[in-house]
């Protein structure tokens, strides 16, 4: 029996009207646009993060990743009326990687996602409380972790989604973030906070864990 095709997706953010769509099915990008949703789509981005990763047989075993990351959209979205958002599918494509056993393409391709567009401009005007020109030093640094499992545990859990720049942030900025929040707590002084950024920036000082992802 064909599905009836619904008047309107719902997602958590927004409603589409669909009555002049296709039946084809569709997905939301960053901008807040539709696309088709295409599972060749799905598998060359699996494909090529497990080409990277050494994986053997990697175009089969793509294929099986990909039919599980089809089944799971059609499940908890499409068969809910939904639409998913590019970021949701990409998240699906991390946890069937991790669950199949793929940790080192599940790795690779998190840190893809992050790493594929320069940084452009972020946090370019710096308030009074960092002298000019400090922050913008860290930018351009080798990474400070030690192991490659230490970056991907940060970007996977406390580096938040920057919407306009269609990344996660990277590291300088997650430190400047939870910094700036630190200060906004008590009168700082300049020397003060880019003692404390500094010494966050290298692993020298910790801050409590939950702060790196909830401070605004």
């Amino acid at each position: 029996m064909a599905r009836t095709k619904p008047q309107h997706f719902k997602t958590k953010e927004m409603n589409f009207d669909i009555d002049d769509l296709s039946d084809k099915k569709y997905v939301v990008k960053r901008d807040g646009d539709l696309d088709v949703f295409l599972f060749e789509k799905i598998q060359t981005a699996i494909a090529n993060a497990m080409r990277e990763s050494g994986v053997e047989d990697f175009k089969l075993n793509s294929f099986e990743v990909a039919s599980m990351v089809h089944d799971r959209i059609e499940e908890e979205f499409y068969e809910k009326d939904m639409l998913a958002h590019v970021e949701e599918i990409q998240d699906i494509i991390e946890e069937e990687l991790m669950l199949n056993g793929f940790t080192k393409t599940a790795k690779n391709y998190i840190l893809y996602r992050e790493q594929r567009r320069q940084e452009r401009t972020s946090f370019d005007e710096e308030d009074d409380v960092f002298d000019k020109g400090f922050i913008s030093k860290y930018k351009h640094k080798p990474s400070p972790f030690p192991t490659e499992l230490g970056k991907f545990i940060f970007y996977r859990t406390y580096s938040r989604w920057l919407p306009d720049k269609e990344r996660r942030e990277y590291w300088w900025q997650s430190v400047r973030r939870a910094v700036d929040y630190n200060i906004s707590l008590a009168k700082t002084y300049p020397g003060e906070a880019e003692d404390l950024y500094d010494a966050v920036y290298n692993h020298e000082v910790f801050l409590a864990g939950k702060l790196m992802p909830l401070a605004a």
